[in-house]
């Protein structure tokens, strides 16, 4: 009787562990983190400065700072659906930027409009950065048309934004 009350044990334990794995995976949407990248251009040239909008159903957006070259990176986003939206208001209209060592300005010397993030220029190149001006529409995550899916793992996305 001890040995089938055992086996009985055995079995019960093994697909209780089998149905755990099972689950596992599917985790909640809340749990996971993944790593996001692309470019963002506009009618085919780079949006050299200003911020991505992350925006979930629920819970906190999330910024991401746009380089000098269109280009953006950011990890631990958590997973889910996002509506992305798009801001350059705050990048200056025109300026030199360079490296600490070259006649033109520093990128600590230019302004920036309130939360937006300074260029991020390659070491020893200077460039001259232009606003890009976008479609008011871009700024509002409820009218951007712009939407998300952030999974496990790496995530790269291009966006080519149009009038």
């Amino acid at each position: 009787m001890f040995c089938s009350s055992l086996g009985l044990a055995r079995q019960v334990g093994g697909l209780a562990l089998l149905v755990g794995m099972a689950v596992l995976p599917l985790g909640c949407s809340g749990g996971g983190k993944a790593s996001i990248s692309g470019k963002v251009d506009y009618k085919g040239a780079p949006v050299t400065g200003g911020a991505m909008t992350l925006t979930p159903a629920t819970g906190t957006a999330i910024a991401v700072p746009l380089k000098a070259d269109g280009t953006f990176a950011l990890a631990d986003v958590p997973l889910g659906t996002y509506t992305v939206s798009f801001n350059t208001d705050g990048v200056p209209e025109a300026g030199l930027v360079g490296p600490p060592d070259s006649p033109g300005e520093r990128p600590a010397d230019i302004t920036q409009g309130k939360g937006m993030p300074k260029p991020e220029i390659p070491e020893g190149k200077a460039m001259m950065l232009r606003r890009v001006a976008i479609p008011a529409k871009y700024k509002d995550p409820k009218t951007s048309g712009e939407t998300w899916e952030i999974k496990r793992g790496k995530n790269k996305k291009d966006f080519n934004l149009q009038d």
